[in-house]
């Protein structure tokens, strides 16, 4: 799988910010990285209609038919 990265920097007084873009899937299976759904959010639960709103977020912006959701 290619790996599409781009580095984004800023700097605002005296902060220096560096964005960079990757994969879902390439952060998802980092070794170092754990992620974690915090209790507040755990009851929480989609329903078809939110889960098909994000997948197709997901689909147009990996197809190239839009940059952002």
């Amino acid at each position: 799988m290619d790996v599409h990265v781009d580095e984004y920097r800023m700097s605002s007084k005296g902060l220096n910010i560096t964005a960079v873009e990757d994969t879902v899937s390439s952060v998802l299976s980092r070794d170092k990285h754990r992620f974690q759904v915090p209790k507040c959010q755990r009851a929480y639960a989609w329903k078809k209609e939110q889960l098909e709103a994000f997948w197709n977020d997901l689909l147009s912006v990996t197809s190239g038919e839009s940059e952002t959701h």
